[in-house]
């Protein structure tokens, strides 16, 4: 076989949701099984390389409970697409593109009022970038994508409550497709001791399909209804990236994201804009220490803005500051000498911070974690006589 070619590769995956007794409530199977083959040809004049390929995917839902969220559906997708790269000295162009025929079969439920239909969906996504190198340890980089994404079912057709998201949900069985331009630029910088990266971008998306409050509250459930709209929107913003080694065994990383959103239909932000944030931690490391190998110890901080840019029906949130701690080694006298098994010790938000993650779809009504312990003993195989 040409080793250039990777025939094929695909997964499965099974999901259930059953409420009380059989066929009570919220009842439903989901079976999405995905497939992809790809061809990398041979470089062309020695700086010409790229890849071809197909992918696919079928997922079936089916729900029989007597309190359905969704009907049930069946969603076939197949693709077709190509990614070249071109070497020019200090110069390496990209370029590809992707076409997807998505088909999404209905089927009919009276308790929803829904009925049998087949809505299709054709698209052409592509990208192109240029990194320049401009010396050894300095590169910039330019990229442009188009994107593109169908409504979920969920977003078409639902209507009740979500208990994954806290809501009364009311789908929108006239929503469009999205379409996303998207322009980003970066500043690289990497030696041995420092890798850093400083990033801006911009994108605008078409249709842009979000889920907005109605100011209405369920009486059964007492959650709030939300109904699925879509405007055109703008995000923007920049990144910033650092990892530096202060010392032999010492490790200092860090960082800045900071996003500006704006519903160009109603001027408002958007909904669920994550706030402006920071990170640094610092992480220690030793060959060896009281006979444990591979042995380190970590301290990270999560430092998170108040984001009051909201939409005028969404909660605001305070800003917060969490402190996290780890440690971790391998077991002695266990493994072949090539794979050991390891122990990770996590111990997230310190200090028992109370705080409200502004992306937590339980915002409304509940608090996040506070102080949480994770231990996680992993066993390789070849470390198992």
């Amino acid at each position: 076989m040409d080793k250039n070619a990777e025939v094929l590769d695909k997964s499965f995956q099974f999901y259930q949701v059953t409420s009380k007794e059989k066929y009570q409530g919220l009842n439903l199977f989901l079976d999405t099984t995905t497939a992809d083959a790809k061809f990398h040809h041979k470089p062309i004049f020695n700086f010409l390389k790229g890849t071809i390929g197909i992918s696919g995917l079928e997922q079936r839902n089916k729900t029989i409970g007597t309190e359905p969220l969704i009907p049930s559906y069946g969603i076939i997708n197949i693709a077709g697409y190509f990614l070249e790269e071109l070497k020019l000295g200090s110069l390496t162009f990209s370029a590809g593109i992707r076409g997807d025929k998505r088909s999404v079969d209905i089927r009919n439920n009276q308790t929803l009022g829904v009925s049998e239909q087949t809505k299709n969906y054709y698209m052409t996504t592509g990208s192109t970038g240029v990194v320049w190198r401009i010396y050894k340890s300095f590169s910039t980089i330019f990229n442009y994508g188009r994107g593109f994404r169908a409504p979920t079912p969920f977003e078409l057709f639902s209507y009740g409550v979500h208990e994954g998201t806290g809501k009364f949900e009311i789908g929108n069985n006239h929503l469009k497709p999205e379409y996303s331009n998207n322009l980003d630029f970066s500043l690289r910088f990497a030696s041995s001791k420092i890798q850093t990266e400083i990033s801006v971008f911009q994108n605008h998306i078409q249709n842009f399909i979000y889920a907005a409050s109605i100011a209405q509250i369920d009486l059964d459930s007492g959650l709030p209804k939300y109904e699925y709209k879509q405007g055109n929107a703008i995000l923007k913003g920049g990144e910033f990236s650092i990892q530096a080694e202060l010392f032999r065994k010492l490790v200092f990383s860090g960082g800045i994201d900071i996003v500006y959103s704006r519903n160009q239909s109603d001027t408002h932000p958007l909904p669920r804009t994550t706030p402006n944030r920071a990170r640094a931690g610092l992480r220690w490391t030793e060959d060896s220490i009281l006979g444990l190998k591979n042995f380190y110890f970590s301290i990270n901080g999560r430092f998170y803005d108040s984001q009051y840019r909201v939409d005028p029906k969404e909660t605001p949130t305070k800003g917060y500051n969490l402190i996290d701690v780890g440690l971790g080694f391998e077991l002695p006298h266990f493994g072949d000498g090539t794979s050991k098994p390891t122990v990770d010790l996590s111990i997230q938000n310190v200090f028992n911070v109370s705080y409200v993650d502004h992306l937590s779809r339980y915002k409304d009504y509940a608090l996040n974690p506070g102080l949480n312990a994770i231990l996680k003993v992993s066993f390789p195989f070849t470390a198992i006589p």
